[in-house]
């Protein structure tokens, strides 16, 4: 998606000049307005104006991912050691995989692997 920069383009005489830009990202936008103002020596993102970018429609709450990069709410966050060793080797049991387990309780993967081989 492009945005419209603003630059300022320095060309070592003491007066820069302000320019807007369109491109997809800010590296881009100095590189087009280097181009375009042959001869400058610096070029400086101002800002961005995306005033007129489409909004995504935010997606409806769902249950918590099981994928272990996103963050989901953290149910046991304050659960202790004893629920939170019942409930990974149950989701074991239901063939859930280490990783999984690991994002959902919030601990890391070597402990869930420790507490299967434990008391799984």
């Amino acid at each position: 998606m492009e945005k419209i920069y603003k630059v300022r383009i320095s060309f070592g005489d003491g007066n820069p000049i302000e320019d807007t830009v369109v491109a997809r990202s800010g590296m881009l936008a100095q590189d087009i307005a280097m181009r375009t103002h042959p001869g400058a020596r610096n070029i400086h993102l101002i800002g961005v104006d995306n005033r007129y970018e489409s909004h995504k429609p935010v997606p409806a709450p769902s249950e918590p991912s099981m994928l272990h990069h996103e963050e989901p709410y953290n149910f046991f966050e304050n659960a202790d050691r004893d629920t939170q060793i019942r409930c990974c080797v149950q989701m074991r049991a239901e063939g859930k995989s280490q990783r999984a387990i690991a994002g959902y309780l919030g601990i890391a993967k070597s402990t869930v692997s420790r507490w299967i081989k434990q008391y799984g």
